[in-house]
This record gives structure tokens, C-alpha cells and sequence, in this order.
């Protein structure tokens, strides 16, 4: 189930750069977050990063080491992917991986553990004409 965590509404996650009213259609990237670490073979913590990571970037600038900005930049977090079935939100974010990707998006996934990296291979896999290899 895909879930908007009260940060992912505000327009100062991100760098301030999070649009939270536009539509992931308009927006330069899409970014969401899958706090997820039941795949996890020692110990979990990994499902905290992505409101870990949002809080993070309140305190940051929109521009890089050599002080390029990039503050022109719209993006829309699309919230996180949550469920007790994993199967079943896997299947989800592949499809909405696959529709991001089909709409020419470009978006990046915060994690949770490693696995949470194969249902977004899956949406991109089945978006493109090719085999990802």
C-alpha cells in the first residue's frame, strides 16, 4: 500500500526542492521510499532510512560539492510503499515503477534492505522494450 508519511507533504524535504501538489507527471524526478527489512538475513534498521533520510534533508542545499545548484529542480515524493504481504507490494511498486518509467520519469527509491531493489527492476524490466540485464 503506497502511503504518504507526513514528511513526504512538506515542501522542505528534499532540499526544498519536494512539490507536494504536483502530479509525479509534471515533476523532474519522483522520489519514494520503501521502508521495508524483512528480507534482512542478521538484523533490520534499514526500514527507518527513508524518513530518516527525508528528515535529513531539511538541513540541506540543493547544490553539489563544487556548487553547482540544481535548486530549478521539481520533485514529488511519491511516499512509501508499506503492506504486511510483500508479495502484494512488491506488485505494486513494480507497477508503479513501470508507469514512471513509461512516462519517461526519472525517480529513485530509498530503501530498506536489498531486496526492496527487485520489484523496481521488475517495473523497469517490464517498461522497456528490452531485456535489463
Amino acid at each position: 500500500m503506497q502511503k504518504k508519511d507526513e514528511l513526504a507533504l512538506k515542501s522542505g524535504v528534499w532540499c526544498g526542492l519536494n512539490k507536494p501538489g504536483m502530479k509525479e507527471d509534471d515533476a523532474d524526478v519522483v522520489v519514494f521510499g520503501i521502508p521495508f527489512d524483512g528480507g534482512v538475513s542478521f538484523r533490520g534498521g534499514a526500514a527507518e532510512a527513508p524518513r530518516k533520510l527525508r528528515e535529513n534533508t531539511f538541513s540541506s542545499t540543493p547544490c553539489t560539492e563544487r556548487l553547482a545548484f540544481y535548486d530549478k529542480l521539481n520533485i514529488v515524493d511519491g511516499g512509501d510503499f508499506i503492506g504486511p504481504d510483500r508479495e502484494e507490494f512488491f506488485n505494486e511498486i513494480k507497477e508503479y515503477v513501470k508507469n514512471l518509467v513509461s512516462m519517461g520519469k526519472k525517480f529513485t527509491m530509498v530503501g530498506g534492505d536489498h531486496s526492496v531493489t527487485i520489484p523496481c527492476l521488475w517495473g523497469v524490466n517490464e517498461a522497456i522494450d528490452e531485456d535489463l540485464e
